[in-house]
């Protein structure tokens, strides 16, 4: 398994991304698919991850650089039959990698409530839950995590509990 940044424009990005979006419409309304498009993953301050198994792409995740403080994690998806296989956590040890390359104090991540594995995912790897958003459409809830990347930030919370 390799993972490495890319443009969200190959033909193995573009297939991933897909499927991704196949995953979001077997399981929400129209109204409740929220994610970024190519063109956006190819903004300037987006890094596209793609990771890969023997020669096939199985999984995406994006770093969206917000501000000096704080990052976004986008379109992060593992294909069904790569669950398990330690893709999504190197996608993400990817994403926090260019993350704090980039001096992000904070990495918060949106994530469709009720996406319970993704839910389970984000507690697992020290994001806490921060809040909730609604979609703007049809106010449906999504849950926002966040994890503090700075390492005094992250010493603060350890001596706060």
């Amino acid at each position: 398994m390799k993972v490495f940044a890319t443009d969200p424009t190959t033909p193995e990005a573009e297939c991933v991304l897909a499927h991704s979006c196949a995953f979001l419409e077997a399981r929400f309304p129209p109204e409740r698919r929220f994610r970024l498009g190519v063109k956006d993953l190819g903004a300037q301050n987006v890094t596209f991850f793609l990771a890969e198994e023997e020669g096939m792409a199985v999984g995406c995740a994006a770093f969206v650089h917000q501000c000096e403080e704080w990052g976004q994690l986008k379109s992060m998806y593992v294909a069904p039959a790569a669950r398990g296989s330690g893709a999504a956590q190197m996608l993400l040890d990817a994403v926090e990698a260019q993350a704090r390359q980039a001096g992000v104090e904070r990495l918060r991540v949106e994530t469709c409530t009720g996406l319970e594995a993704a839910e389970r995912f984000y507690a697992k790897n020290g994001f806490g839950q921060v809040g909730s958003v609604t979609s703007r459409s049809d106010g449906q809830p999504c849950t926002v995590y966040e994890k503090n990347l700075a390492p005094e930030l992250v010493g603060a919370e350890v001596a706060a509990r």
